[in-house]
Parts: structure tokens; sequence; C-alpha cells
């Protein structure tokens, strides 16, 4: 039946008073959206409307039919004119005018017709002035049939169409289900029906029909006691609504994720999840990003450093590019997922957890909506004088002290003159009676007033700035929607000649052609660079004067700011005289190199994604998705002729002939490059079935498969005698050795350059269904079955699977539930494996090539060795994970979940010993088994509510790894030392039975000698000083070392407090981490003499009897020969301390000034911020002041404090 005619085809017109179907059918016939292009690798899409009331309409009708009127003003100016067919009927119009506007026109046109009209964008709806009564948006129809035929639309509460809602006729087995425009139909209904809506994330809603045949329902958002909207998890695979989850998943919603600022995104998980640690040890206190493989979920589940990296997922397929590609401005949420059941989709590759990252979509007929986002991020710059350490004077004493030893002695008389420090050459001059002892102890003197700080934080670091620039355009129409973003980050990190910039753009549409068919195109790009010229951070390896730390007084630039020279790798006094004038300047100049330095890094990155899903029947589809991924990243670190490196290298094989000089290596410039190519393929095709019936039964499932591939090539070059100017080099001979200048001996040109091909192809078939009776109770599982082309000749070791079985039961929901103070109550366990595939194995031998003209090849012939013994029986790592979890909301706005499970893992990758006969001592194979037991919990309180608002967040996590087995364990543990246990410092998987495999042990110590202060431990029952024997105690006699637990938190969370006042908000975020130890450094007297490393507790240490008394510090020892005493007392448990610790992370504090939507003002909201992060460690375990987090609690500075100020502006 034809409802509705507009002048020349049928239209729908809306119901009053919402109008919701014509807006509707607006949207159908003209689409305000449309795709104009694709510019700079991602679509751009431009939203066109036009104005109404500059029209020139000329109409000269007698008595004619309105809706010949109506077509004749469709025929001027494109409108569209919509109403029902009996609106108009019979109706004449009579008009004569000439040029008028629209609105004139239609005041004529409609004048005694007993008509309205209403314009909206290019239509004019046309109803009667006089309409039948309208309750709450439903239109009632008098003269309605028996039975009626019942359509409408369901919305939310800011109007947007909610898809999936059942609308069901009471007492009957009539429904229907919403579409993705929230429309509905129902066919030969009792005019008196009642029609109940239920939605997972809705409340349900009951209506009486009372013969109306169109409606507009308004379904209001689920919230629960504590005001937390219900929400849908994203697998990657599948949307799961969370209340018919069986599996632990971890929901970061798009606020919590913007309480902190920053260009990376992994950082800000930290302080809102459980079960996720990050572990910084080998970071730098100013370090910037955060690395993936930092990251450990639920503990550890692997042997393996580099596979130890959890899975991402972008926007359903795994991400092969470097995760700080991606831009947090692009993100809407982030799932984590824990446990097997969520995670053992994702089959091998799954057993370290997986970060699925969905970013931001437009919805289908949502209105246009821009975002602009700007912040300027404050770095700190680094407090070098905040922790105590060694004073200059005191290393000149020490250096003093030293010189009479005699020890400089060889290296003063050495002939190819290695560097010494200024005070040693003072010294020798003063011997040599080159100086007066009054003029000598002047000179030092004046060196005890420097400070090499002060020049580090004058001319190394700087205060950092990071802007951030954010755009999101996104909207719909009934068959488009879109998302378009882009960003530039621009950052000038604390380290002078450090800066990073990038550009991202991401594009994210879906097109509806047809009914059923909905088509994807997503489209990312970034395109980032970096100069990285800073030599490093204070006391880094750039600094060093041959193989010794930078001394502590030493003087990096003049009064006037220009540099000054250090001995680098030879004497000052040599590189003065060195080749009579014929050599280039061999002079090292720190804050020169600074200046000359030019080392660029480049990447671009190309992200496809395209996809088709096709509706077979309402419960039945089948899609597919390919994404194309391709990353080139370039490093290019040009050594000019000014760099020290360069000037060194041309000089050392220089060959100087009378007054002739020969060049073996071109005068110019050294160019150094790294290209790394990825293209990564991959390909899914999935079939999704979801099923209501009866109002009880539910089921979800999908099955699928997919391939991928993934190439990555690296080349390493180099090039010298580099112009950059003219893009030319010069040429050099690899093959023969030459003289290096100063007799040291021959070497030949150091060639750098190799290239590296790795291929890893994988196929899967997968499958995952879920069964809910009458929303509380749910039966999961999943199975997939892996195949990749690394592992054995073992067809079974080339397929691997992998299942899970999960169960939820709504307890609450029960008829015999009763409960007032626990008002909902919700139990989940699942039992499941995950795997783990480590990519850099394979079955078969692999050997390196080894070119003629590398260093060190004495045959200058092309050879070989074996990197990698043949394993046939290779194959997966596998974890197997029991999960029990509750949900829980108490009445008193309380509310939150318990998880605890148990893990297994078993075939993990560690050295097996082989027969030495091979050429190998041992193979990687599956040798090694661990066990982890852990807790996670989220409590979740609205301590007020009203104008003003207080919700607090609790989380915590307990992680507990002990390695079970491994090859040989038992004849290792009994024939190996104690000294290998003692010496793993927990920054490396080391694997002792029945220990953490990040664990600390130590030497029990016993003091120090009172006599002679050295430090003693035990041997057996008996202190001693003989440390050859107690290194060399057996394993199984570990009584006489303390275990002294996990190097990592084994418990950690955060404590989140939310403050609202009208517009104001406030976070306040406190981190602790406890239940771990460190290792701190001290004074070790022989890396004070050969590498002049300092510490604090050298002003600490013993130095009379009796000191042993209020001092754990070793006495002073010039003998070059006290090595193993060192090691016992840096490795005694003297210098194990705990490492817990409470932080105040970040506080942020947030104002929104909400604008009344007006025509002249389309600001929608704009929201001001401010965040400070890095506060300071409010309570810590540890009486040395250190902070364990970075560098393994040594780190020489404290973490820098950062300041953001922002706006958000929404339209």
């Amino acid at each position: 039946m034809q409802d509705f005619v507009p002048c020349k085809a049928p239209v729908f017109a809306g119901t009053e008073p919402k109008l919701f179907l014509l807006k509707r059918e607006i949207q159908k016939i003209g689409l305000v959206m449309r795709i104009t292009g694709i510019l700079l690798l991602a679509a751009t899409l431009q939203v066109s409307a036009k104005g109404w009331g500059q029209e020139k309409i000329s109409l000269s009708f007698n008595n004619a039919p309105i809706e010949q009127v109506f077509n004749a003003i469709t025929t001027q100016t494109d409108i569209a004119f919509l109403y029902r067919p009996q609106y108009v009927k019979g109706k004449k119009v009579t008009i004569q005018i000439t040029n008028a506007n629209l609105k004139t026109v239609l005041e004529i046109c409609l004048k005694d017709q007993q008509l309205t009209y209403e314009i909206v964008g290019k239509n004019v709806a046309i109803r009667p002035v006089k309409r039948e009564h309208s309750i709450s948006g439903l239109e009632v129809n008098e003269n309605a049939p028996p039975f009626i035929d019942v359509r409408g639309r369901v919305v939310n509460e800011k109007g947007d169409p909610v898809e999936g809602v059942t609308i069901t006729v009471k007492g009957a087995s009539k429904s229907a289900v919403t579409d993705r425009n929230g429309e509905f139909s129902l066919v030969t209904v009792d005019p008196n029906a009642i029609l109940v809506f239920t939605h997972i994330s809705m409340e349900s809603f009951e209506l009486k029909v009372s013969g109306k045949s169109e409606l507009v329902i308004n379904l209001k958002t689920k919230i629960s006691a504590l005001d937390d909207i219900t929400v849908t998890l994203n697998t990657g695979y599948q949307q799961v609504p969370k209340e018919r989850a069986t599996g632990s998943f971890e929901f970061v919603n798009n606020e919590e994720l913007n309480r902190k600022a920053g260009i990376d995104i992994l950082s800000r998980l930290e302080g809102v999840t459980t079960g996720v640690l990050f572990d910084r040890r080998s970071s730098n206190p100013n370090q910037i990003f955060t690395s993936a493989n930092s990251i450990l979920i639920r503990g550890l589940n692997t042997m393996t450093e580099s596979i130890k990296t959890p899975l991402i997922v972008v926007d359903n397929f795994p991400y092969d590019g470097d995760i700080n590609n991606i831009n947090p401005n692009d993100i809407e949420s982030i799932t984590i997922l824990k446990d097997a059941s969520a995670a053992s989709i994702y089959g091998a590759r799954a057993g370290n957890g997986v970060i699925v990252i969905s970013t931001k979509r437009g919805k289908y007929n949502q209105a246009f909506k821009l975002n602009l986002t700007k912040n300027v991020q404050i770095i700190q710059r680094p407090d070098l004088f905040k922790y105590p350490t060694m004073s200059p004077s005191q290393y000149i004493d020490f250096e003093i002290g030293l010189y009479k030893t005699g020890y400089f002695n060889s290296i003063l008389t050495n002939p190819n003159y290695p560097t010494v420090s200024p005070v040693i050459d003072i010294l020798r001059k003063r011997t040599i009676n080159a100086i007066s002892p009054s003029d000598s102890a002047n000179q030092i003197d004046t060196l005890r007033g420097g400070d090499v700080r002060n020049y580090f934080e004058k001319y190394i670091y700087r205060t950092g700035v990071n802007h951030q620039y954010a755009v999101n355009l996104s909207g719909g129409a009934s068959l488009l929607k879109y998302s378009l973003m882009a960003g530039y980050d621009e950052m000038k990190s604390n380290q002078v000649g450090n800066q990073y910039r990038r550009l991202t753009m991401r594009s994210n549409n879906s097109f509806s052609p047809i009914k059923k068919l909905d088509l994807s195109l997503d489209i990312a790009f970034t395109s980032s660079s970096a100069n990285n010229n800073s030599l490093g951070n204070f006391g880094d390896n750039g600094y060093n004067t041959d193989s010794r730390r930078l001394y502590p007084y030493a003087s990096l630039a003049n009064d006037q700011d220009l540099p000054l020279a250090i001995a680098k790798d030879y004497r000052s006094g040599y590189t003065d005289t060195a080749g009579a004038g014929k050599l280039l300047d061999w002079k090292f100049r720190p804050l020169q190199e600074l200046q000359n330095a030019d080392n660029t890094s480049r990447l671009q990155d190309l992200l496809l994604n395209v996809g088709a899903n096709y509706s077979l029947m309402k419960f039945l589809s089948i899609q597919t998705n390919y994404q194309y991924q391709h990353t080139n990243g370039t490093q290019d670190n040009f050594l000019s002729k000014e760099m020290y490196f360069t000037r060194n290298l041309i000089n050392l094989y220089s060959q100087i002939s009378g007054n002739n000089i020969i060049y073996n290596i071109p005068r110019g410039g050294i160019m150094n490059s790294n290209v790394t190519d990825l293209t990564s393929h991959q390909g899914r095709t999935q079939l999704n079935f979801n099923k209501s019936w009866n109002t009880k039964h539910q089921i979800t499932a999908i099955v699928g498969s997919e391939l991928r591939e993934r190439k990555m090539s690296i080349r390493v070059e180099r090039l010298y005698g580099f112009d950059p100017n003219t893009y030319s080099n010069g040429n050099v001979d690899y093959i023969n050795n030459y003289n290096l200048y100063g007799g040291r001996g021959t070497s030949q040109i150091p060639n750098v350059s190799g290239r590296t091909l790795t291929t890893d192809r994988f196929v899967s078939i997968y499958g995952n269904a879920a069964y809910t009776y009458g929303g509380k109770y749910t039966l999961s599982a999943s199975g997939r079955r892996d195949a990749a082309n690394l592992f054995g000749v073992n067809i079974n070791n080339k397929w691997k699977p992998l299942w899970t079985v999960g169960g939820a039961w709504n307890i609450s929901d029960e008829s015999f539930y009763k409960s007032k103070l626990l008002t909902y109550l919700k139990l989940r366990a699942t039992f499941g494996y995950q795997g783990n595939v480590n990519n850099s194995l394979s079955p078969r031998t692999i050997i390196t090539y080894i070119p003629a003209n590398t260093p060190g090849n004495v045959i200058n012939q092309i050879s070989a060795n074996i990197s990698s013994m043949a394993n046939p029986e290779l194959s997966w790592e596998t974890l197997r994970q029991i999960n029990l979890g509750f949900d829980y909301r108490l009445a008193f706005r309380v509310g939150g979940s318990i998880d605890v499970y148990n893990k297994k893992s078993k075939n993990l990758i560690w050295d097996a010993p082989m027969d030495a006969t091979t050429g190998r001592t041992s193979v990687k194979s599956n040798s090694a088994s661990m066990t982890g037991f852990g807790v996670d919990v989220n409590i979740n309180s609205a301590n007020l509510t009203g104008k003003f608002q207080w919700n607090t967040e609790l989380g915590y996590s307990y992680i507990s790894n002990k390695v079970t087995g491994y090859a040989d364990a038992d004849q290792l543990d009994k024939n190996n030392p104690v000294s290998t246990i003692v010496a793993s410092s927990g920054m490396r998987i080391a694997a002792f039975r029945g220990k953490s495999p990040y664990s600390i042990s130590s030497y029990r110590f016993a003091g120090l000698d009172p006599t002679n202060g050295d430090p003693m431990g035990y041997l057996g029952t008996k202190v001693s000083k003989d440390y050859l024997k107690i290194f060399n105690q057996p394993n199984s006699d570990t009584a006489n070392i303390i275990y002294h637990g996990s190097a990592i938190p084994t418990s950690f969370g955060f404590f989140n407090n939310v403050f609202k006042y009208k517009g104001v908000s406030l976070l306040v975020n406190i981190n602790y981490y406890l239940g771990f130890y460190f290792r701190k450094s001290s004074i070790t007297y022989t890396g004070l003499i050969n590498a002049g490393i300092t510490h604090t507790d050298y002003s600490k240490r013993w130095m009379n009897p009796g000191d042993e008394e209020f001092t754990t510090i070793p006495s002073l020892s010039y003998s070059v020969s006290t090595t193993r005493r060192d090691d016992f007392y840096a490795y005694s448990s003297v210098n194990v301390l705990k490492g817990d610790h409470i932080r105040l992370q970040n506080i942020r504090i947030g104002y929104d000034l909400l604008t009344q939507r007006r025509k002249a003002f389309p600001v929608k909201q704009v929201q001001v911020y401010g965040n400070v992060e890095n506060l300071a460690i409010i309570w810590r375990a540890n009486k040395e002041g250190l902070d364990p987090i970075y560098n393994s609690g040594n780190a020489l500075y404290p973490v820098p404090k950062t300041f953001t100020a922002g706006v958000k502006v929404d339209f």
C-alpha cells in the first residue's frame, strides 16, 4: 500500500511530534554527506548544505490541483515535497506570482487549505493544521481496523537510533528487531496489544499500542547504581555485551583514556586497569614512549624476553607496526582480553593477553559533529642534583691516592697514549718537574670547583615542550557513516637535539548501497620524523673518555659558551701534535658534537582495511575483511667531517710519508643508513549468527578462517666520503688490512652493511559460540587451530589447536534471590588454552653468511656460522588458564568485580643441553614450564551524588609466577654454583625452579671485618672472606643465599578519586606497587679504579676500626685484584631493598563550558583542562630515597614532572 506521495515518487512523511520518519526519508532522498576524494591517502568527506530563502519562483495557475503546483516548484528549485495523499486530495490552488521566495509561495498555496508546512533541508513536509491527538509522540488513528500494522523507530536520550532492540508482542510469539536506523515493523497487531522493548544496554520498556500505527520510542540507557553505563566489549571478532561475557575483560572508555596527556596510547592504560603491569626497570626517567614489550598482562607467560609482548589489535586486526604510530586522539575505547576465554580466539598469538584498540567511528543517521583539541605539555628539565653522588673534590682526592699507588704508570708510558683525566695529567707534569708543586696544587684546586652536572643542566638538557593538535569530523546518513581524524604532534624533548614530529590521518567509512549489505573502507596514514642528535643522558657512554666515565669535574664550555675539548680516546698532549698538522683535528668537544650531529629517522605507515558484511537472514550474516599494511622506516645518521667519529676514523687509517698523506678513508662525511620495510597482508572471512526466540533463548556464534603474511626486510649500509649536497661517495678497499696511525696495529676498514629478510605466514580456522537462557545463564565455547611456516616437520607441531569453555550465571535474577544488600551478583567461570609463537626460531638449521670483507675474517673468503641448530620437534608454547570471576553491586552505591585465576605454561622455549661434539652446547627447544596465580579486584563507589559528586575507583592485582621445570633441571640444580642464581639481577628472565622468572637472590652478608673493613659472608655456617668458595657453593645448598622474591611488583593497583561540581571536575590518581625487591648499586672499587664509576656510598665507607658499627660500606682498596671482593659485596643481601612504594601519579582538573545551541553560534561544548603527572612518591619502603621503577632503582635523577594545559571544542 502506498502511504505517502511526493511530487514524483512515493515518500513516507513523518509522525508528529518528532517527525522521525520524515527526517529519515529526508536522509534517504538527499544525503547531506558525500565522499569527495582521497587526500594524502586518507578519505576526506565533505558536508554540503543549502539554505533557502533566496529562490526566485514564478508560477501561473488557475484552480489547479495542489500536487501540480508542488511539481512546478520542485522543477524550479529541486525541493522535494513530502505528504500523505489524503492531505492534498481535492485541494486546488490559484496563484499568479513572479520571482517570489519559497516562503511567500507556500503561504499563498496553503492559505485556507487547512494545511501547514515545515522546511527540513531541501524538503518541505505538508501536514494538516488540525491533527489527531498525540500522546508521547504516538499518533492515534481513531479509524484503525481491528488489526493494524505497527512501525516505528527507537532512539536513545540523544535521539540516536538504537540497533538491536527486540520488540515483542506481550503474550504472543510475534517479534521484531530494530535495524541500524532504529526502525522496526510489525504486521497484524491487535490495536490494544502491549509491546515490550528490550535491549542489553537499554532499560526495558512496555507500551500499549492503543490503535497507534506509528511510534517513536525513547529508551533510556541502563545506569547502574554507580552511574556506570553498560558497555559492549570488542574482542576484535565480535561485539560482546558485558552482561553476557563469561571471560575476563578490562574495558577502558574514552573518558578514562583522556585522563592523561601525551603522545603515546599505551601509558594511558596505567592507573585505570587491573592485571596490567608496566615494567619500566630498563627505562630512563625521561623516556617519552612506552614500549609494548614493557607491558605484562597477568604476569609472565613465556621464558623468552622478545615475545612477552601482548598482542595488539587495532580495529579488529593485529597491528604489525610501531604502536606509537597510533594517535591517542583517534581512539574511542580499549578492551583488554585477559583470560583464555577472552583471548583464545586469537590462538597461538594470545598467550600474553590481547589489547584491542577501537578507533572513533561515525554512526548512521548521526548529525555532523566536529571536535577540535589542542594541548601543550611542558616536561621538566631533569634535576641532576636531587640524588647525592661522589663530589668532584672526593673524586680528585681518590685520583691523587690512586696515582700514588703507581696505577697510572703503565698508562702514562703506553705508546698509544690512552686518555687520562686532567688531574692525572697535572700530577704527571709535576712528577717530571714540568710544573711546580704549587702550580699543580692551584690547578687541581681550580678543578675541585667544577661540576659537570652544571654543564649538563645548562647545555645538554632543557625544558621539553610537546604540542598536540587534533581534529575529528564524524556523522552519518541512512546509507552512510563516516569519521575523519587528523592530528599533528611536535615534541621537543628535554634532551637538546632530540625532536619528534608526527602527522596522522585516519578515515573510517561505512556505506550501505543496498539493503542488507554494508561496505567499509578504513584508511590510516602516519608520517613521523625524529632527530636523535643528543649524545645521551647524564652517565651514558656517549660522553665516556676511552673506557672510563666522564670525570665529575669536567668542563664542557668556557665562560663565552664556546665548546671545550675533553680527552676521548687519546691524551690531549698527543692529539695536539700528532701528524704535525697533517691530520684532521683530533679533539672531542661534546657540545660541538651536539651542534653538528645529523641523525634523522623517518617513518611512513599506511593501513588499508576494506570489508563487506551481508545479511543472509535476520540472524545470519557473512563478512569478509582484508587489511594491507606497509611501513617504511629510514634512519640516516650523517657524520660530517666535523664529527669526532669521522675525523678519528680518517686519521686512524691515514698514512703519512714525508710531506705526503694518504687518506685510505676518503675525506668527507660518513653516512650510516638503516632501511626497514614491512609489508603485511591479512584476510578474514566469517559467518555471524545471532538469534533470539521465545524471549528466553539467544545464540550468538561466529566461525571463520584467516590468512596472514608478514614480510620484513632490513638493509644496513655505510658510505664513506659522502657528500649530502651531491649525494656522492668515495670508494674504499674493504679487503686489505691497513696500518693504523701511531703504530696501533693493522685492520680492515669497517664494512657496516648487510641485508635480512624474514617472512612469516599463518593460516587459521576458528569458531566461537555462546548460548544465553532467560538472560540469566550463559554458556560459551571457542576453538581455534593455527598453522605457521615456522614449526616442525611433524604435522602436529605445525598445527596448534586451542580451545576454551566458559559459563556465566546472573544469580541476582533468580526468583529465590532476595538479598537487599547485594543487589546484583553474577558468577563467571572459564577454562581454556592460549598460545605463544617465537618467530625467530625454525625447525631447520639456520646459518649466517659472513662476507669476505668482514673485519676479523682473516681468510678473506665468504664464510658462515650456525646461528640456530635444527629442532624438528619445535612447537608452539601453550598456556592453560582457569578463571573464576564475580561481578557485584551493593545497595549503597558500591560495585565492581573479583577475578581469581590459575595459569600453567608448558612447552616454553628455553636452552636445552646438547652433545658438545655437535659444535653447540645447547639448543632452543620446548623445554621449560611455569605456573601463575593471581587476583584482580575492581571496586567502584559513588560516595556522593547530586550537584556535588564524588566517585572512588580502587584497583588491586596480585600476580605470582614460578618456574616449575626446564631441561636437565635436576642436574643443573645440583651442579651449578650458587653464583648462577645470585648473578641474576632480576632484569632478565632466569630459570630457577620454584622461583620467579624475574627473581632476586643474594649472598648472606655477615658485616664488615673490624680490622680492615672487608665484607664478610658465609661459607656453610661459618663467617668467611673466601669469596671464590662462597661463589662456588653448590646450588643444592641454598641455605647460604637469600631468595628475596620477585624483581617486579606482585601486588599493584590504583586508587582514583573523581570529584565533580557543576562544570568542574577533579581527578586524583594514586598508583601503588608492592611485594617486590630491587638491587641498589653501590660503590665498587674496581669499577671506580678501572672505569671511573662513582657512587655516593664512597663517602660512607669504612675508614677506621669501629666504623663497622654504623656502616656496611667496605673500606677503600686500591688493589685492582679486588674483583671478587667487590662482586660479593655488590650481590650481598645488604644491597637488596624492598621496592614497595605509593606514588601520586596524576592530577587532572577540567571545566566544561556548555553553550546553548544557537543558529549563529554552533559550539556545543568547550572544555579546558590542566594535568600534572609524576608529582611525587608519597611513601616508599626503602630509606635511600630511591625510585624503584626506573633503571632498576638506580636512576641518576628523578622522573621529571609534566604539566599539560589544553582545550577541547565540540561543534
